[in-house]
This record gives structure tokens, sequence and C-alpha cells, in this order.
């Protein structure tokens, strides 16, 4: 459930130990975490008085026979109205199918506590066995286990977690899940008619939703009145039916003041209203609490089946329920009901110039950037991808290549012969993705221990310092192993233009391989061969903005760990950057090009040597070093970090060791499926595990053991015979060495690789002693047998779709890594090797000597190994953990309310409000009159045959020539307009914590607050704003539109629809005095976004000091102002003056925006414009934004520019929008950034 719809994503639980298991061998303490000190209060009905109450039964039946149908709905009504709770019989669901379930459940809590593990729930989440909803580890626990899982829709169903054993199992739920589905549906319908409703209305709302089950198993209690099965709780969904298992009672509800037991009736479910009935029924049926008690001598089971709503669904109180009733609960998207935590694109955006310290790098402050200080002149090649496949050009074109692959490891790809519309799809769509609001993201959210989805990647610890970036990560290829559930469906269009692209990049790449391959020697198709069925996964990288980008990394220094990548520049926005001869090279990237780059994979299989296409530099050799060393360590080598050490032993943060796994029980028919989980656990709990009983001989362990003892003993002279050569990691050395200044390891090293025996580069192999290579050689053939073993049985516990997969490493390379860590006389200071995790797909470590040294991290703190004797030490790699799953706009910083601070103020303005260049302010009026008169347009005339070409020419000088006009005759009914003005100033009047109920969330500009605040330094104007979007329907947030006055929601709707039609009329007339056809412009908005802002402006005792809206251009196409309360304060800026707007009871107030601008290539133009306040009254105003959408390009219309000169540069409306809320709302800041350079 949580993987595809966000259960767990919104909250999982911790893992605690299996009840089942502690009753089995516990005595007559109960441990303190189960005991309930509450209990000791319990009034149940029962124990001191009957309740004297019967505890409603419905008949099923009855409901749907005509003859009682309305007799029994009413005593439906009562019980979902009274109670809360009823038992229903007669419910036809046949006997068999429960009888099945019950025999199903009672033998799969009778397996072993290993076989019930093998469906354990993953960390952070709700499916599959174990405990739910256990936030921390203070928490009293419940005494009992669960096993849960979503059964409808089918697609969000997780078969991992369904048993397999019983074998009946997953049969016997499908169809009890279905008969349970008709009995919530009938349910749902007669819920519909007793409450009013159209007979199908709650079946429809909850037609598409989740049904969930969750079985739970109450084991007995020596002291069952100090323990609880289930906490007291209501139900957060929408509707429950419960079937107790074995008839033993246990649930209790809460009924005036005491705990009722419900008495269990053969063959009865139990049904209870959840949370979202309540709200939806605006609290007419209520949701009641309750709990499970458990018995001192039987255990009990039931099982609850959960009927609830999904994602994009709504819930609210329906409307025909609340009618002229008092609203008593908010509306939240589904979504909202489970939300969770914001990430780096939302911090971004409710930021001010600090950073959160998480991302502050300070080696940024050593950067060396060419151009900084001139490095290098060189940019890297650019390959034609066309004339690699052209005999006239291959030859040369193939030499350029191997050039670029060897001299950079980087290049350009152009001529590729992706289609532009291929590419421009994508590019819409990924910048719409990440334009959503982040709960719509977050439907894609990674995995606790995943990459795949949308998150951040590659973050192993609490302390790790943070990229200043968001990714969405998904595999492509091979099909099987896709996983939809991560691929978005907004934007609709999303999953198959992904599509397209992929498979025009897999042409690419295996173009690109067939080139390598055969500039290397290789053969036109071994490396298409190696990689025909590999893997291909696509990140999709979001940098936001950020105030201080020196300070941060979009993406930390790496290579690619995987073969070859194709990047795309989605934005055409500079910010990859390469290392190259000690200082970081800025990437150019040419118009219409791919970036494309060797990764870790093929500089390791190039067969002239892996790290041909990089490797480490060189450094001193530690074991000479640590011999002729005193007691001071090289500051080199002296890690800082190391004095906020945690380790297990020293501050007891642990008693944990690391799984022990028998290799030989893997492959044995007795024991096999109970090590297999065992390593399942392993893998999946630690990453780590150590493997005894391998079958490796001990000769040849202690062969290899003498022959690396006496290699390492050998003078450095000998020793440096085998020394890495440079860019390389094969040979002698130090690994991952990459720069001067980098903290080095305590440690030296000889790094081989061993299989296929292609890739043997024997002049890095010792021949000293003599019998080392031949050591070696058995060795790495005996690691690849366990490796393979181990490989096998890792991927069939990943599942079905899985099992296959070890084929594709069969043939993969195998490399041995032989680590030197000589005596330190201060060991506390250094580190052998640096925290890493190892970019492989299997690590199988031998120690050489006995002598602990391995750390892992866990829990926060560093675990030592201690290794077993003739035991190896496994960890999963990154390769498998990444490819098979171990493992809108911008906003406004939230500032005070204006209106709250003016009604308690003296007669000192506060500094942050106080704008000093009013001094020099000349306003027409103050000194002289204007002489001018404020363009008046007719907007009746502007469609009256006999008129309209007098008043168009009348718009078009007020266009070209003011920006501004007010409009008279616009259409709009009165009373729309009056119901506007008395809810907008009604809402104003209301109480702060109320108005606050919609406020801003952070990062956003909608809901009530200020925008455009993007620091604390940052002046402040004198009022306070609601905003929010009205078109497309499918942007409204409702969450952020009153409800109080109850009117508000309606009269805005039916505001918002007109004066859309008065931008849509303004937009035609406007494209028509341009010269365009009529509805040029009126297609070009036609499905763009509209906005409403409402201003309100207090009273200030030195209104001559501040603004009440700063100076600004409107950077959307059309504005249409209201004037709410009739006082004047509006300002525009004309001939070096500000020119005061006078009131014209009945008109609106429009202006040209900066889109507008743009598109007409300066022919009309915006005017800036400002908001004054009174020191008497308040002012209030409602602006109506008309503006474009995602996927609309901001830029000049060619039919209008002809052969005139191009003014400004054209932006998709994502990128645009982005730059405009990144910026303080200030003068005519966003055109001066998309005027062009001349």
């Amino acid at each position: 459930m949580e993987e595809k719809f966000g259960f767990g994503k919104f909250g999982g639980s911790l893992k605690v130990d299996s009840v089942q298991a502690l009753a089995a061998n516990l005595g007559p303490e109960i441990p303190d975490r189960y005991v309930r000190p509450e209990r000791k209060e319990d009034i149940v009905a029962g124990d001191e008085e009957d309740s004297g109450e019967s505890f409603p039964v419905i008949d099923f039946g009855r409901l749907f026979d005509p003859k009682c149908s309305e007799v029994e709905a009413a005593k439906l009504h009562s019980a979902f109205q009274g109670w809360g709770f009823f038992q229903l019989v007669n419910h036809g669901i046949p006997e068999d199918v429960i009888s099945k379930l019950r025999q199903d459940i009672e033998e799969f809590f009778k397996l072993p506590l290993e076989e019930k593990e093998k469906i354990a729930q993953l960390p952070g989440q709700t499916e599959g066995y174990g405990q739910f909803f256990v936030q921390s580890k203070e928490q009293k626990l419940d005494w009992g286990d669960r096993l849960g899982f979503v059964t409808f829709p089918p697609n969000y169903k997780q078969l991992r977690f369904w048993p397999t054993n019983p074998p009946s199992f997953r049969e016997t739920m499908d169809a009890y899940a279905i008969e349970i589905k008709k009995v919530a549906d009938g349910l749902l319908k007669m819920i519909s008619k007793n409450l009013g409703l159209e007979f199908e209305k709650f079946y429809d709302i909850f037609k598409g939703g989740i049904q969930y089950f969750r079985f739970n198993y109450y084991p007995p209690c020596p002291s069952p009145e100090k323990v609880l099965g289930l906490g007291p709780h209501s139900d957060p969904m929408g509707l429950t039916i419960l079937l107790q298992v074995n008839d033993l009672q246990g649930l209790q509800i809460r009924r005036k003041g005491r705990w009722l037991p419900v008495e269990v009736i053969p063959e009865a479910f139990i049904i209870n209203i959840g949370d979202i009935i309540e709200i939806l029924s605006n609290g007419k049926y209520k949701s009641i609490a309750h709990r499970a008690v458990v018995n001192n001598e039987k255990e009990r089971l039931s099982v609850a089946g959960f009927h609830s709503l999904n994602f994009g669904d709504l819930v609210g109180p329906i409307p025909e329920i609340v009618k002229g009733d008092e609203l008593l609960y908010k509306s939240l998207q589904y979504e909202e009901y489970f939300k969770q935590v914001a990430n780096v694109q939302a911090l971004a955006e409710k930021l001010s110039s600090e950073i959160p310290d998480r991302y502050v790098r300070p080696e940024r402050k050593e950067d060396i950037f060419a151009g900084d200080d001139e490095i290098s002149g060189e940019s890297i090649p650019a390959i034609d991808f066309g004339k690699l496949f052209d005999p006239e050009y291959s030859e040369e074109e193939a030499a350029k290549l191997h050039s670029a692959c060897e001299g950079w490891g980087f290049f350009q790809l152009v001529n590729h012969g992706v289609p532009e519309d291929v590419i421009s799809k994508l590019r819409e769509d990924v910048e719409e993705f990440f334009k959503l609001p982040l709960e719509e993201r977050e439907k894609v959210a990674q995995l606790p221990g995943q990459i795949e989805g949308y998150g951040q990647a590659f973050v192993q610890s609490e302390e790790q310092k943070l990229d200043w970036g968001d990714m969405l990560g998904l595999a492509t290829l091979p099909p099987n192993i896709k996983q939809l559930r991560f691929w978005p469906t907004n934007p609709p269009s999303f999953r198959e233009n992904l599509e397209k692209y992929a498979n025009e990049v897999k042409r690419l790449a295996d173009g690109i391989l067939k080139m390598i391959s055969k500039n290397l020697g290789l053969g036109v198709d071994k490396l298409y061969d190696m990689f025909k069925g590999g893997i291909q996964i696509f990140r999709f990288n979001y940098y936001p903005p950020c105030p201080t980008p020196e300070k941060v990394l979009g993406l930390s220094s790496h290579s690619d760990a995987v073969g070859l990548t194709i990047l795309l520049q989605v934005n055409e926005l500079q910010g990859l950057q390469i290392r190259r001869n000690g200082g970081w090279l800025p990437v150019k990237v040419l118009p219409g090009t791919f970036i494309v780059n060797i990764g870790d994979i093929i500089e390791m299989e190039a067969k002239t040597g892996i790290g041909r296409f990089g490797g480490s530099l060189k450094v001193d050799n530690v074991q000479s070093l640590a011999k002729k060393l005193g007691s001071e360590i090289p500051d080199r080598y002296v890690r800082p970090e190391r004095k906020e050490d945690i380790v297990a032993g020293d501050d007891e943060v642990s008693d944990e060791s690391i799984p022990i796994i028998d290799f030989a029980k893997l492959f044995d028919s007795e024991f096999s499926d109970e090590e297999a989980a065992k390593l399942h656990l392993a893998c999946e709990d630690w990453g780590f595990f150590q493997i005894i009983n391998h079958g490796i001989p001990q000769d040849i362990i202690s062969k290899l053991r003498e022959d690396i003892e006496e290699f390492f003993n050998l003078p450095l002279e000998e020793k440096e015979n085998f020394a890495q050569l440079p860019g390389q990691i094969e040979g002698y050395g130090q690994a991952f060495v990459q720069s001067e200044e980098q903290k080095l390891d305590w440690g030296d090293m000889l790094f081989l690789a061993t299989l296929p025996p292609s890739f043997k580069q024997l002049r890095f192999w010792p021949t000293n002693p003599s019998s080392c290579r031949k050591s070696i050689d058995e060795y790495a053939v005996e690691l690849k047998r366990v490796a393979d073993g181990l490989l096998k049985i890792i991927f069939k516990n990943l599942g079905d779709e899985f099992e296959n997969v070890y084929e594709m490493f069969k043939g993969g390379l195998q490399s041995l890594r032989f680590n030197y860590y000589p005596p330190c006389p201060s060991p506390e200071k250094v580190i052998g090797l640096s925290p890493h995790s190892d970019a492989s797909v299997l690590t199988l470590l031998l120690q050489m000597n006995e002598m602990h040294g391995l750390q892992i991290k866990r829990n926060g703190g560093w675990i030592p190994v201690k290794a077993l004797p003739r035991a190896f030490i496994i960890n999963i790699g990154d390769i498998i953990e990444e490819k098979f799953g171990f493992g809108r706009f911008g906003g406004s910083l939230k500032v005070e309310s204006v209106q709250a601070l003016a009604a308690n103020l003296g007669p000192e303005i506060p500094d942050r409000y106080v704008r000093p260049e009013r001094k020099e302010d000349i306003v027409a009026g103050d000194e002289e009159d204007s002489g001018e008169s404020f363009p008046v347009i007719d907007f009746g005339r502007l469609f009256d045959s006999k008129c309209s070409e007098e008043e168009a020419a009348k718009l078009h000088s007020a266009c070209q020539g003011w920006g501004f006009f007010q409009l008279v005759n616009h259409g709009i009914p009165e009373d729309v307009i009056s119901k506007l003005r008395l809810d907008t100033e009604e809402f104003f009047k209301l109480p702060l914590e109320e108005k606050e109920k919609i406020a801003q969330l952070p990062g956003q500009t909608e809901g009530y607050g200020q925008i455009f605040v993007q620091s604390k330094e940052q002046k402040l104007d004198w009022g306070d704003r609601l905003a929010f979007v009205t078109f497309p329907p499918n942007y409204k947030q409702l969450r952020f539109w009153p409800t109080n006055p109850p009117s508000f929601r309606e009269t805005i709707d039916a505001y918002a629809i007109e004066i859309k039609k008065v931008a849509d009329g303004l937009l035609k007339m406007i494209s028509k005095n341009l010269g365009l056809e009529f509805e040029k412009l009126y297609d070009i908005f036609k499905g763009g976004i509209q906005y409403f802002r409402f201003n309100y402006y207090p009273p200030c005792p030195s209104p001559e000091k501040v603004f009440g809206l700063c100076p600004h251009s409107d950077p959307v196409g059309l504005t249409i102002l209201l004037q709410v309360n009739n006082l004047q304060g509006l300002q525009i800026r004309r001939k070096g003056r500000w020119l005061p707007v006078d009131v014209i009871p009945g008109a609106f107030i429009v202006n040209i925006g900066d889109i507008i601008e743009i598109l007409c290539n300066g022919k009309y133009k915006s005017i800036v414009h400002r908001a004054v306040v009174n020191n008497e009254k308040e002012r209030l105003s409602v602006a109506g934004f008309h503006s474009l959408n995602i996927g609309d390009l901001v830029g000049p219309i060619p039919e209008i520019v002809k052969g005139d000169e191009l003014l400004y540069k054209s932006l998709q409306f994502e990128e645009y929008f982005k730059q405009v809320l990144a910026s303080k709302l200030e003068g005519k800041t966003i055109l001066d950034h998309m005027k062009l350079d001349k």
C-alpha cells in the first residue's frame, strides 16, 4: 500500500519484536513497554454494571428486499447515527469463503517466526508482517502482531507481502476480498440513501478507492488486564468490516464514558464508520473510538477490511449534506490527509539567504575553476554521431571519439538523429512534473532504502552533507524490471514520452558502444553484446535556485557507476563541471546536443586497463611512512571528524552483531528455505553478513594469505614494480585520490582484475612471491563460485521477476583489492579506509590476519565487525541496491500580518516597512496636475459593430501609450461584483487565527500571507494578501479558498467566470489591433492560468513612508483590477512621475503585463505601478491575473516581429515563472532579464 499510493510513504513503523514469539517464552512478568498504566482506570460495561443497551444488528439481505428495505435502512441509519458500529448478518458471503480464510489465517500465524518474517514489513512501511504505527523506541506497544496488505485496486497489490505459506492463502484472500467489497459497496449505497443523497453517491466516491486488510493476532497474556491488544483509536478510513476469526471476544467500543464489549455473533461481521465518512457526512455519522483487549488463556484472531479513498480524491464535507448547516470539517486532498516532509525544491522555495548547514560544503572555498584562474582554455570534444556511421567520415570521427574517451572521458554528441519533438515533449513533461505541488510529486516517492522514485539518492547517514537538488529515478530497460509505481502519471503524457525518449537514447548508446568497442580492438559488437540485455536507468535532476550557490553542490563530485551516461540539459542552464588538470571545467552546452561520459564499468572493462579513463593521483606509500614516523601524524591523514565518532562498545551504542549465514544450508533442501529467509533479512536489514561453511578449501585461503603477507613485506621498490599507472586504479598504490587537498587513508592497496580472463592485466600481478599469481587465480575461481551461489539466492529472494537476473552478472567483472593498513601511533586520528558503500554488485571480504578493523554504520554509530574464523564478510553493493531495490514555481517567506500589526501600532512604523526612496517621490497632483486624462474604454462598444472600430482604436492607443486603462460597460452583473466585495470585506474582518486557517504553506504563494518575500532583510509592503488559482479547474487548491464567509467559494467561482469572459474579449481585440488573427492571443492564453490576489492595505499613521505594494510591472499577460471599497491608492509611473488613478464607480482597471509586452515584441508596454495607503481607512482591491501555462512559450510572436529587431528572448513558461518568483517584486526586473543583449 505504502509503495503504490503512500500509506508507508506518509509514515511507517519501527521494527519491534514479535509478540507471539515473546508470549511463547514469557514468565509471569510483562515487559514494561507493553504495560498500560491507564488500564487501572478502566470502566468496562459489565464489570461494574451492565450497559443495558443492545448492540445494533443489521440484516444485509433485508436492506435490499423491497418488502422490508425501508425498515432495515432506518435501523442502519440509527446504528450509524447513534453508535457508529453494528453487527451485520445475512451478508451473503459464502461460508466456504469465510471458512477457508479462517483456516489459512490460523495456519499462517502458527508458522515459525522465520517463515512469517519472509514477508516482514520493510523499514518505514506498514505492508507486510510486523507491528504498525510504532513511531519511537519509547512508545508503549500493543500486545499483538499484524499482517497487512492492499487488495484493491489490483495494480496496487504488493505480492511480496502476501504469504505463499499456506499455499492456498493468496487465492483464498482474493476470493474473500471480492466478497467483502460487494458488501462494502452495498452499505455505501444505503448510507447515501439514508443521508438524502443519490443512491450511488458514496459508492461513486469510493469506487476507485483502496481496500486494505489487516490480520490481527493477539497471543495469550498472563496479565491481560495490564495490556492492550490494540490501543484506543478510530479508523482513519471510510468503512471497516471486521471478521472475528476464532470467535473470541476482545473488541470494545467507547460508549457513554465506558468500554462496551462487543459480543461475538457467529458468522456476523462487525461494521464501523471511519473518520472519512464522518467528514464526508459533516458529522451526521460519527466514527467511534474502539480498542482490542486480550485473553489470559487463548489467542484471538481477527481480520479487518478497510475501505478508503484514493489519491486525487477530496476528503471534505459533501455540499449536498451541508446545505445550510454549519461546516464542521475542512476539505483536504486525500494525499494531504497523509502528508509528510518537504524536499530540497520545497526548502529552496521558502529559503532566505541562510542555507541549512547540512547543505553547506566547506570544500567549495578551495574550488579552482577554469576561467577563474585561467586553468584551461579547453572545451570538451564534440563528436558527430552521423559521421561515425558514414563510410566517408567514419574513420576520422572514430579517431576523434577514441581521443575523447581516452583523454577526456566526456564529449558532446551532435547530429544524433533523435527527433526534436521527442526531446521537446520530454523536456515539457519533466519541467511540468517538477512544477507540480510537493504532495503530487510524492505520489511517486522513493521507498526507504531505494533510489527509484522521487527524492534524493545516496544518502547513507544523518550526518552526511546533502546535495542541493531533487531527483526522479526510473529504470526503463529491461522491460521486466520497470516499476511503474514510480513512473509519474501527471503530466498524463509522461510515461508515453519517456518510453519514446528511452528507445532513442538506447539507439544512441548501442551505436556509441559499438564504436568504443571497435576503438579498443575488441570487435565491433563486443561491448554492445555485453550491454544489450543490460539496465537503462534515467535520473531526472532538479536543481532549485540557491541564494548562495557558491556554498552548495547540486550533485557531489563523483564518477558514474554505470557503463555510459547520456545527459540532456533540459533547460540549457549551465551547471555541469568536470574535473580536469586539478580544476573544475564548466561544460558549455552546444544547442541540440547530448553530453556523453564514460562510466566506471566501461573504464574497468576497457581491455587496455581498468582506470584507463580515470583513476587516482599518486601519493606516498603509507607502509614506508609508518616505519619512519614519530608520534606526529602528517596533517593530510588526520581526520577531525573522528572526534565525533560513536562506536559500539565505546558508548554501548549497540549490542548487535552482523548476521551469520551458512552457505551450505542455502543449498541443502532440508534447510534452504529457512537459511534463504535469514539471508533475505540480512540483506534487507543490514546489507552485511558473515558467511560460514562456504566450501573454499583451507589450503587455497592459507596460500593466498601467505603470498599477500609476503608481498607487502617486500621492499618498497620491489612492490612499485607493479605500481598504478597515472589515471588508473589497477596495481599497487592508493585508490580514489582525486586532488592534492584530499584527506588520505592510512593504508596501501593492490588492485587486480581477475575475471573475465581477457581483462587480466598481468603487468600488475606480482611475480614475487613466485606463487602469488597462481594463488590469486585459484582463490578467484573459488570466490566466484560462492558469489554466484549467493547472487542466485539473493535474486530469488527478491521475487519471481528477479530469478533470471543472475544471468546478467555471470559474465561480469571480478576484481580483488588487497589492503594493507600499517600500525599507527594515533589510530584514533586516522581512517584506514574512508566511509563508503561499494560501487559493485557484491563484496566478499577475507580478513587476512584476523586483526579486526572493519566497522559498519548502523543506527547512528559504528559497529566493529568481529570476523569469525574462516568466515567471509559479505556486503551488498550499490548496483544491487540501485537496480533491484534494497534499499508552483516558488514561494515566499512567512511574515507577520500587517493588519494585525496596524491594529496595535503606535506612531512609529517598524523599520522593515519604511521605504527611504519615498522621500524622492514626485506625484502628479502634489506639485502640478498631470494635464492628462487616464484612458477609459467601453467594453460594450468594442463589440458593437456601429462603434467597434472607433473603440478599438482607443484601446490600441491606451495599450500602446499607457499600458493601462479603465474599463466600463463590461457586462459583469452588479450582484456578482457586490457579492465579491461583501465577501472580501468580511473575510479580512475575520480574526487572524481564522484567516490563518488558509495560510500559505512554506514555499508557496497560494493562500493567506504575503508574496515575493525572499529574504529576512527585504523591505516589506504595508499589506496582506489572499491568493489562489481559479483556472484551469484542475489547478484549484481549495484548501486555500476561504469557507468563511460560507458564500465565498461560490462567489469567487461566479466572479472568475465573468472576469475570464472580459479577459478573453480584450485579448481578441488586442490581437486584431496588432494585426494578428482575431483569436490569436485568445488561443495562446485559452488554456492558461487565472490567478486572483485579494489585497488588504490597513491604515498607516505615516502613509508617506510605506508602500502598500512596491513599484513593479505584472509578470503576466493581462491584469483586471477591482477597487473593492473605491478608495484611491493605485499609482502608475508616467513621464517620471507617479500618477494617481482615480476611482470610477463600477469600472475595472486593466493593465498590460510583461508577457504581452514580450509576445508583441515591445509594441505594447507593461507599466510600472504601485499601491500607496491611507492614514485613516483601509483599502481593498482584487486583482485577476491572466497568464500562460506550463508548456507554453514566452517569446515574441513571429508574425509581429517580421523584419523588426527581435527585442526579447524566448523561454518556456515554467522557466520564465521560476525566474519571476525567484526575484523580488521590483520594477521590471523580469523584462530586463528577458531582453536580448545588444
